[in-house]
């Protein structure tokens, strides 16, 4: 009995640990998903399909001003919410200085087919910085409405 015992725990502690390397390995794809640099198109984090984002304008000369834009664009059958108050709020990276930390509807460039943050930014030194912040917005279609709280966005600018 005491046998039986033992190999069920073991075997307890390979399936959690096989399950845990599992769920590492998504996190790591999602995180690194939710990071795009110039040019490139992810998912949000949790691979939802409810917005894309894109990032242009990450490539900098050191100690330009230059702005960043990131482009919400929404999912399959769904369009931006034009009457959402949408608010982004941004944290400095080392070397970066930001033009603004807040961003409010009144900053933003939107249509229903896509939606522009345009974050202004100065790189006081060179190599890579990666900002970071959180953005209330929404997307929606005849049946429903998507409303994203404290979404965590992220995007790395490149300064030469």
């Amino acid at each position: 009995m005491k046998s039986t015992t033992l190999f069920g725990l073991a075997l307890v502690a390979i399936l959690l640990t096989l399950v845990t390397a599992c769920d590492r390995e998504e996190f790591e794809a999602e995180a690194s998903a939710t990071s795009p640099e110039a040019g490139q198109q992810a998912a949000p984090a949790g691979g939802s399909d409810k917005y894309a984002m894109r990032v242009d304008g990450a490539d900098v000369a050191v100690d330009d001003q230059a702005t960043v834009n990131l482009e919400i664009l929404p999912g399959s059958d769904l369009k931006i919410n034009l009457d959402y108050p949408w608010a982004f709020e941004f944290n400095e990276a080392d070397g970066l200085e930001l033009a603004q930390g807040k961003l409010r509807i009144t900053d933003l460039d939107l249509t229903e087919d896509r939606a522009i943050i345009p974050v202004g930014v100065t790189a006081h030194e060179p190599g890579r910085h990666r900002v970071s912040g959180t953005g209330d917005f929404s997307v929606c279609n005849d049946d429903i409405c998507e409303i994203l709280r404290g979404e965590p966005v992220e995007f790395v600018v490149e300064a030469e």
